[in-house]
């Protein structure tokens, strides 16, 4: 019993170490400018979402299908596609540790 209870401790722990980097991250994106432009049939585009958590509301996201007008005026070819801010582009998916190393946040 007690080692159930220690391995759920150690899970919960990690789980808001996780959450509050991954917190952090998005925060960091926002404060950069970011805008992520995705579709709702882009399956690398609902696994960035998904490896976000609840901190994706921190980030601008434009669904292309939805506004396709600004996704064409920013020459979005590939999804999902990073513009920062300064204008720096990222394309494709990247996992949240390459992401914060590419856009310059802290993992």
């Amino acid at each position: 019993m007690k080692l159930i209870g220690l391995a759920a401790l150690t899970t919960l722990l990690f789980s808001c170490a996780s959450s509050e980097k991954v917190n952090s991250l998005a925060q960091c994106l926002n404060d950069k400018g970011a805008t992520v432009y995705g579709a709702a049939g882009c399956g690398y585009c609902t696994k960035m979402k998904e490896d976000l958590g609840d901190s994706v509301g921190q980030i601008k996201y434009i669904d292309c299908g939805v506004e396709p007008v600004k996704c064409a005026e920013e020459k979005i070819e590939y999804f999902p596609t990073v513009i920062m801010g300064d204008g720096k582009r990222l394309t494709g998916y990247r996992s949240l540790e390459k992401l914060a190393r590419d856009t310059g946040c802290e993992w």
